[in-house]
């Protein structure tokens, strides 16, 4: 079959491997003015290529778009099919069942740029509003802070992309409805675990129950209290085999070690 530039996620690897490289790579912890422009430029060349990434990209039936074949083991598991990953950048897909919830969680000095293939995908989001800090009770240690409530979107195939930025929306959840869908996500830098791990949160308690989220609005000034927990409810597990998908791989990874 072959990739080719009339790809789009040929086109898109290649971006961002040239853009992602030395030396904006070297400079990936920084947050100076001039590295926060850089990566709005970056951000934007991408934006200009995923936005029009589909299924047929993907070597992906549309007619049978589901990658969720095997049954859940419960409303909390999705599925992961990795694309390519390496020190630049991580991109997969993830495959949400129906009535899927992935919890709140986020991508610490991260960019996400997502794009639904199929169905819908309702994603809440927030900021934090004061600086975190870590906070022991009964012998354990968590994160714990206070968080602006950006409000929900729905993400269908129809939507451009959804971006989360290291300053803006980095908290977020995601859950599906009647139907399955899946979602592309390009993830740079990706995840290492030593600065960059994937933390989850839950809302903490509170006497007056003005910490629900679902009681929230953009609008609301009550601020909301977020702690880190471990999330054990949650799978992400390997997708099942995927005739289409495999072969993308495969093909990518050969295209992608003879340029490099």
């Amino acid at each position: 079959m072959g990739l080719s530039n009339s790809n789009g996620i040929y086109r898109l690897i290649k971006t961002a491997e040239r853009l992602l490289g030395s030396p904006n790579r070297a400079s990936a912890m920084t947050d100076s003015h001039q590295h926060r422009q850089q990566m709005s430029q970056i951000t934007d060349s991408l934006k200009s290529i995923i936005k029009d990434i589909n299924c047929t990209d993907l070597y992906i039936n549309e007619e049978q778009p589901n990658l969720t074949a095997l049954k859940p083991k419960n409303k909390n598991t999705v599925y992961y099919y990795p694309i390519l990953e390496n020190n630049m950048f991580t991109l997969g897909i993830f495959a949400f069942p129906p009535h899927t919830h992935m919890p709140l969680h986020d991508h610490p000095q991260m960019t996400v740029l997502s794009k639904v293939l199929y169905g819908s995908v309702y994603c809440q989001q927030y900021d934090w509003r004061t600086t975190p800090k870590l906070v022991r009770e009964a012998g354990e240690v968590s994160i714990q802070g206070q968080v602006d409530y950006l409000g929900e979107s729905v993400i269908t195939s129809q939507s451009q992309y959804k971006t989360t930025l290291p300053h803006r929306g980095n908290i977020h959840s995601f859950a599906t409805k009647d139907e399955p869908a899946a979602m592309l996500d390009l993830l740079y830098p990706p995840y290492d675990f030593r600065t960059r791990f994937c933390t989850y949160y839950k809302p903490v308690e509170l006497d007056n129950n003005n910490n629900n989220p679902t009681n929230q609005t953009s609008s609301t000034s009550q601020p909301i209290v977020f702690q880190s927990y471990s999330a054990t409810e949650f799978n992400c597990e390997p997708g099942s085999p995927h005739t289409g998908l495999t072969l993308l791989r495969d093909e990518i990874l050969k295209e992608f070690n003879k340029l490099t």
